[in-house]
C-alpha cells in the first residue's frame, strides 16, 4: 500500500471517529453549532460538548442534529461514486469548492467542509483563499500564489511558496519552480541551497522516525506544515494568512477552530 494512501485512510478514519474541530462557545448563546458534515457542538454555559455522527450519518443543518445521509441536503448529505477513482481530495464544484470529499480504496468517505470563505485548493489539497486556488475553484491561473496575484503585487519576484516563486512585470506572471533539492531564498529573492535560507523554507525534518502525514510547523507558530511519507521529508508549505494548520483536519483554518498549540479553540 502506498504511502500517500496511508497518510489518506489515517485521516479519513480520524475523520470519522473524532471532531476535527469545534466551536468556542465562550460568548456564545447555547445552541446547537455546526463543526463539520460529521460533528456538531452543543454549547451550553460557555461549556462546549462535540457530537460525532455515526459511519452512515451526516449533521443537518435544518433539524441541527445527525440524519440517516441520504436525508440530509448538500454538500454534507450528497453520495459521491468513488469506484473508479483516485484516491485523493476532490472539491464538491456544486458548492463553488467550499467543500470536499474523500475517496480510499474505491469507497467514499464523506465530505468536509471549508471554514469561511476559503475554497478548496486543489493543487495544495487544502482550503485557500480563492484568488490563490487554481480554476475552476479559484481565479489563479499562474499557479499557486500564497500572498496574491501580480495585479495586486505590482512588479517583483514574491515567494510563491517554498519551492517556488513568481516573477511579476508588467502586470504579467510567472511562476519558477526551484530546482530539485534547493528552495526560495527571500533574501535573495532566488533559489538556494536549504542550508542558506531561513525557517520554514530552509529547514529539513528528519522524518526516519515519524508517520506518514502532514505536521504543523510549530516553531513557525503553525503558519506552515511540512510532509512525511516513506520515511522522506518531501518540504514545507504555508497556509493561507489568517490561518493555521490544523493536523487534526489535514488541512488550514481558522485559529480560533484549531485546539492549542496552534489555535486558541478551548473547550
Amino acid at each position: 500500500m502506498g504511502a500517500v494512501k496511508l497518510i489518506l485512510i489515517s485521516f479519513a478514519t480520524a475523520y470519522f471517529v473524532t471532531a476535527v474541530c469545534g466551536i468556542v462557545c465562550v460568548n456564545r448563546p447555547d445552541g446547537v453549532y455546526e463543526i463539520n458534515c460529521r460533528a456538531y457542538s452543543l454549547c451550553a454555559g460557555g461549556m462546549m460538548e462535540v457530537v460525532n455522527c455515526e459511519y452512515d450519518q451526516a449533521y443537518n443543518p435544518k433539524s441541527k442534529q445527525c440524519e440517516r445521509s441520504w436525508t440530509v441536503p448538500p454538500p454534507c448529505g450528497t453520495y459521491r461514486e468513488c469506484s473508479d477513482i483516485a484516491d485523493g481530495f476532490y472539491p464538491d464544484l456544486e458548492t463553488k469548492c467550499s467543500s470536499y470529499y474523500i475517496c480510499v480504496n474505491g469507497a467514499f468517505f464523506g465530505h468536509s467542509l471549508c471554514p469561511g470563505n476559503l475554497v478548496f485548493n486543489v493543487q495544495q489539497g487544502v482550503c485557500d483563499y480563492s484568488y490563490n486556488a487554481p480554476p475552476p475553484c479559484g481565479t489563479n491561473s499562474t499557479g499557486y500564489v500564497r500572498a496574491g496575484n501580480c495585479t495586486v503585487l505590482g512588479n517583483g519576484v514574491f515567494e510563491a511558496g517554498c519551492r517556488s516563486y513568481l516573477v511579476c512585470s508588467g502586470g504579467g506572471s510567472n511562476i519558477v519552480e526551484c530546482p530539485a533539492q534547493q528552495v526560495f531564498n527571500n533574501a535573495t529573492s532566488n533559489c538556494d541551497d536549504p542550508a542558506n535560507v531561513a525557517r520554514p523554507c530552509g529547514q529539513m525534518i528528519d522524518c526516519s522516525s515519524q508517520s506518514d502525514g502532514r505536521y504543523a510547523d510549530k516553531d513557525n507558530n503553525c503558519l506552515s506544515w511540512y510532509t512525511c511519507e516513506d520515511k522522506k521529508f518531501l518540504g514545507h508549505n504555508f497556509c493561507p494568512a489568517g490561518t493555521v494548520f490544523d493536523e487534526g483536519l489535514a488541512t488550514c483554518n481558522w485559529a480560533n477552530a484549531v485546539a492549542p498549540p496552534c489555535g486558541t479553540m478551548s473547550g
